[in-house]
């Protein structure tokens, strides 16, 4: 696998070392996260960030080490911190290298003193720990003070300077405890006098028009000196005991990180990093029995989504060979079924425990994400040939996805007279084009959106696959009646040949034109609704290639559109308007890929040597923001500069289900390619 390491050039530069953010995720979907230099830009950013049993969802409770070697009396920082305009300490002056695999590593160099710092995010518990250890120079020379900033706040909110603060540090030995967190050290002397840091502020919250100053508490200072062949440690946990010990934790996480390299069936070094770092997206809930049960889409804001997960389950799973994950995330999935529909959303933030009952519910508000299911629940049949999880499983429960929206569900979800998917709600949004800015729903496209009736006639189809297989013949009769129905009533509605593509939604005698890559799923799913004729996916693939396509993803609206907006930047309201008018979004990708090979029989070696080739900028992205990770979004406009989250599954997966497309001879991935025009 590509280790990527960092060197002097880049951590030194400020304002490249503040846009490069690492990230590390337990089973639990806690997190620790921050920039290459340690300065957090975000209020999202901290050392452990624990996720608390319901309904205290996500904990920011360590923050940020303050680091100061001392070398001769003579100060030299190690961390650096944001305060508006100031930056101090500013400890990544003295950064030489920074990289993180298998952990975030940095390495400075002061004087003749080299020293190391590692941090060790634990998989299988609430605990993080931080090791130092002097690589090179005088040991006798040299000591280092560490005071830990805590916050104890809910990881979307931010903390003040409270006197009232129950200061309290309670120390035994090697062992500290302050306000639940237990802290674990070998430091040669404690001080016990806390002290507050005011006015830290966050300029990635500060962009977007969020607060972005908060004030943090360190409740103790620790020293201390380095003797030879000696690491020195802290640790923060949520687990009580008396001692811990370091290289027994260490070595734990390092054998269970090196044995999911190893397991890893991706051979492409540009890849082995995604798939590696992809498996960080499956987690268990607090209490949960099984190891992994669903998968978390989306950090560093947590706001889950079936229907992301279930676009991310293929790349994440069925390419790198985790079927186990896919049974499992799919058995969870099918699980949160009501009324035939999934939920579009639940949001971490949404289990504080001073919202009300209502908002802690999932919403339910979404179309296609029961369609998604039934597609992964197809393509993990076809994967892992599991028939007992899918027939006793997960069939039942899909064909009642079908049979609710055929009778009709909540926000008017039905299938229409013509055989196709309509869904019409006031103030809702029910595609994945789902932004809104208070009531206003900033692209509603109620009626029948094309992409929903690409995955409705993908579903129906699919369904027909599985209940021939089951022994089902009077289902495969209904679905295989339907499916007809609706192919001959889209191919009818939907194309327009003065345009030369298909129709974005079709509600009755409105017609909306919008040049968007929803049409891709009409040809790009495993059984395209788009009636094969040539003339007419030449046609849309090329308005998509010359409006739509750029290296990094798939344009949400054409530029020429009044509509359009260029970046996906600033406060809330320019942000949730450009969300989709515009906005790259790289999980586009494959149905577009997808349709392209179908139109050459066989797939054509030059062309998706070609299509690697335009895609590498995406491939470097993995180098830079969320490094390891993909980002969620893209500016329409150039750069195409990186926006939302820093990890986004959805894409990760994306890249994932490309590779295996585009560089692997995978039988099954060909015979779906396969089903080309005739």
């Amino acid at each position: 696998m590509k280790i990527i390491s960092l060197d002097s050039k880049i951590c030194q530069d400020l304002d490249q070392a503040l846009k490069k953010e690492w990230l590390e995720i337990n089973q639990f979907g806690g997190f620790a996260s921050s920039t290459i230099i340690s300065a957090n830009t975000r209020r999202h950013h901290g050392l452990l960030i624990a996720q608390l049993k319901s309904p205290l969802g996500r904990h920011l409770l360590l923050s940020h080490l303050e680091e100061i070697l001392y070398i001769d009396e003579i100060a030299y920082p190690l961390s650096t911190q944001l305060y508006g305009e100031s930056v101090r300490p500013e400890g990544y002056r003295n950064m030489k290298e920074f990289s993180f695999i298998p952990f975030p590593t940095w390495t400075f160099h002061v004087e003749d003193i080299v020293i190391q710092k590692s941090l060790v995010f634990m998989h299988e518990e609430q605990t993080v720990l931080v090791r130092y250890q002097i690589l090179a120079g005088d040991k006798d020379l040299v000591r280092l003070e560490v005071k830990p900033l805590t916050a104890f706040r809910h990881f979307q909110a931010l903390a003040y300077k409270n006197e009232r603060l129950n200061k309290k540090v309670d120390i035994s030995g090697g062992r500290i405890h302050f306000a639940g967190l237990f802290f674990h050290h070998n430091a040669a002397i404690v001080d016990p006098s806390g002290s507050w840091y005011c006015g830290i502020q966050y300029p990635e919250e500060k962009g977007q028009g969020l607060d972005f100053e908060e004030d943090l508490y360190a409740p103790f200072r620790l020293v201390y000196t380095f003797l030879k062949d000696r690491e020195m440690f802290l640790s923060a946990s949520l687990e009580k005991r008396e001692v811990i010990h370091p290289e027994f934790l260490v070595s734990r996480e390092e054998n269970r990180r090196f044995s999911l390299l190893k397991n890893i069936r991706v051979s492409d070094p540009r890849f082995q990093l995604l798939a590696y770092s992809g498996q960080s997206f499956f987690v268990r809930p607090i209490g949960a029995e099984s190891v992994r049960t669903t998968l978390s889409t989306n950090y560093p804001y947590c706001e889950d989504s079936a229907r992301h997960a279930l676009i991310a389950l293929h790349g994440l799973t069925l390419t790198t060979g985790q079927y186990e994950t896919a049974r499992q995330t799919l058995a969870h999935l099918a699980s949160q079924v009501r009324e035939g529909l999934l939920p579009n959303r639940w949001a971490d933030h949404k289990e504080a425990a001073f919202l009300s009952d209502q908002d802690r519910e999932p919403d339910y508000a979404s179309i296609d994400a029961p369609l998604w299911l039934i597609h992964a629940a197809y393509e993990y049949l076809r994967y892992s040939e599991d028939s007992k999880t899918v027939a006793g499983i997960l069939f039942p429960v899909l064909n009642s996805i079908l049979e609710s929206l055929i009778n009709g569900t909540r926000f008017n979800i039905r299938v229409a007279s013509d055989g196709l998917l309509s869904g019409t709600q006031r103030r809702k949004a029910l595609t994945w084009m789902d932004a809104k800015v208070g009531n206003w729903v900033v692209t509603p496209r109620e009626g029948k959106p094309v992409e929903v009736q690409a995955l409705w006639y993908n579903a129906l189809s699919a369904m027909v696959y599985m209940a021939d297989l089951f022994g089902k013949s009077s289902l495969k009769k209904t679905y295989f009646e339907l499916a007809l129905k609706a192919k001959e009533s889209f191919n009818r509605l939907f194309w327009d040949p003065t345009l030369g593509y298909l129709f974005d939604v079709v509600d009755g005698e409105k017609k909306d034109s919008s040049l968007r890559p929803n049409q891709l799923l009409a040809l790009g799913l495993p059984f395209p609704i788009l009636e094969e004729e040539s003339a007419k996916w030449h046609s849309i693939l090329g308005m998509v290639k010359q409006h739509l396509l750029t290296p990094y993803g798939l344009r949400t609206l054409a530029p020429q559109d009044l509509n359009y907006c260029k970046s996906c930047a600033g406060d809330g309201f320019r942000r949730n308007r450009a969300y989709h008018q515009g906005t790259v979004w790289p999980w586009l990708f494959v149905p577009y890929v997808r349709a392209l090979l179908r139109l050459s029989d066989p797939p054509a070696r030059q062309l998706k040597k070609e299509l690697l080739d335009y895609m590498s900028p995406l491939f470097a992205h993995f180098e830079d923001r969320g490094m390891g990770f993909i980002s969620e979004i893209f500016d329409g406009d150039e750069p195409h500069e990186a926006r939302g989250a820093i990890a986004q599954a959805m894409n990760v997966g994306t890249m994932l289900e490309l590779y295996e497309i585009l560089e692997t001879e995978n039988a099954i991935s060909e015979k779906r390619d396969a089903l080309t025009l005739r």
